[in-house]
């Protein structure tokens, strides 16, 4: 994620530092600004048993989605349901590329994820949406009632299609708040991609560049494997 202030080409230098004061790989760490969570992910990697704070929102979920979580999550309540377990299957069945393994980002990791991992089901559902309207779109989008130009048009609507679909499913009980959390995480992410911005959102680009044209397509975030039982 384009973020000022991220602290990820540092990592080696807070290992040396760490390993220098011989801080052991054991014991509680606290993360008090967390940000995007690349120094958590770097902590808890490391061993420890991780905290992370920050009063911001994406923070938050980001956090969830690497520190909290252990691993990827397995949607049981949604892919329980008979009609949205349908509904995703057959997505996965009308569109070959629906069978490929989906790209994941973490500090420690890109793998991708076989594609009949219950979360990269949910993913690729969510990545064949087509576009809606809604406040999302009408606020930060190209074409929008705002006529801002944070996102372009036709990513803009699909934003906003994927966390409306998001919130139905939460606002069901079909989605643990772990699972809510990971879901957002991965759409911040990927709307950051195509982001029409010049790295931060203080302002838009008066013209749509040539990165936020590209399709937005969502990345699982791969949560940092606990050494704890």
């Amino acid at each position: 994620m384009n973020y000022i202030g991220s602290k990820y080409s540092l990592l080696g230098h807070i290992e040396s530092i760490l390993d220098d004061y011989g801080v052991p790989s054991k014991g509680i760490a606290l993360d008090l600004f967390a940000g995007t969570a690349t120094v958590a992910q770097f902590l808890k990697l490391r061993g420890h048993i991780t905290y992370a704070n920050d009063w911001q929102r994406y923070s938050y979920v980001t956090s969830v989605a690497f520190i909290e979580l252990n691993d990827f999550p397995q949607f049981s309540a949604l892919l329980s349901d008979p009609v949205w377990r349908d509904r995703i299957h057959a997505a996965a069945e009308s569109n070959p590329t629906l069978s490929q393994p989906l790209p994941t980002y973490s500090i420690f990791s890109r793998d991708p994820l076989e594609s009949d991992h219950p979360a990269a089901r949910v993913l690729w559902y969510l990545n064949q949406l087509r576009g809606s309207p809604g406040p999302f779109f009408e606020t930060y989008c190209d074409a929008g009632e705002a006529d801002r130009k944070y996102f372009s048009r036709d990513n803009g609507l699909r934003i906003q299609a994927i966390r409306d679909i998001i919130h139905v499913w939460s606002a069901a009980s079909l989605l643990s708040q772990q699972e809510l959390s990971w879901l957002i995480a991965c759409l911040i992410e990927a709307a950051d991609k195509v982001a029409n911005t010049a790295s931060v959102y203080g302002a838009y680009l008066k013209h749509v560049k040539k990165s936020a044209q590209k399709r937005l397509q969502l990345t699982a975030l791969r949560p940092v494997p606990s050494t704890h039982p």
